[in-house]
């Protein structure tokens, strides 16, 4: 989860070639989750954040927190859970705009893969506003 948030490794959704190989180097960066792409918001790139790392030839972008937390709920392994409840504890969900994410046929439900597989995510969000209180 962003926004000063922690994270154990660093996820590359696109990048040059030539970049894919220089970081393969580094064992906290995975490359393939591209083929994740079906638990991500239809229109994240709408709500991309720079990163300000001081990259001087590389401009790093991250989801939206809201973004990252449809994510964590279509996975919702204990780490992506715990996760989910710091940044809802912290303050660093707008709610407003999750509930968005997760309902509006434009979003998490034109991404996902099956019918199946996005009632399954809405039911874990459900879950997850019950821990937090929402």
């Amino acid at each position: 989860i962003t926004r000063r948030g922690v994270t154990h490794d660093i996820d590359i959704l696109q990048a040059d070639r030539a970049v894919r190989e220089i970081l393969s180097h580094y064992p906290n960066i995975n490359g393939a989750v591209a083929a994740y792409m079906d638990q991500i918001p239809y229109n994240f790139e709408d709500r991309l954040e720079v990163l300000d790392i001081g990259a001087r030839a590389i401009t790093f972008l991250t989801p939206s927190t809201e973004d990252m937390a449809v994510m964590k709920l279509y996975a919702e392994r204990p780490q992506d859970i715990q996760d989910l409840d710091s940044a809802a504890a912290s303050g660093r969900i707008d709610w407003k705009l999750l509930d968005r994410l997760v309902h509006d046929p434009d979003e998490a439900q034109a991404a996902a893969l099956s019918e199946r597989r996005y009632r399954e995510m809405v039911g874990a969000y459900q879950r997850f506003r019950g821990r937090a209180g929402k």
